[in-house]
């Protein structure tokens, strides 16, 4: 096995263990992603002090842009998964 061949299986291996760390807590970044949407639709009148510190944090930005990333993986790689079961060869 070459040094590249042992560096892409590491790649795929690292996938998968990303996979079993994020999908359960694939609800927790749902709720996340919903709860800054939502915060969109009302917050900016219930509390509008809170709302500007919310739009203007870089850390609710970041969280959220991870959480979107982080789901979009789980979803493609439950896809491929279960393109895998059901064709195994």
């Amino acid at each position: 096995m070459t040094g590249d061949d042992v560096i892409h299986k590491m790649a795929l291996e690292s996938i998968g263990f990303a996979a079993q760390i994020l999908t359960p807590q694939a609800e927790y970044l749902g709720k996340l992603v919903d709860a800054e949407r939502s915060m969109h639709s009302s917050l900016h009148i219930t509390d509008p002090t809170f709302y500007r510190a919310a739009i203007h944090s870089d850390g609710l930005r970041q969280q959220v842009e991870l959480a979107k990333a982080a789901l979009a993986f789980v979803l493609a790689v439950q896809k491929v998964k279960s393109e895998i079961e059901a064709d195994p060869s």
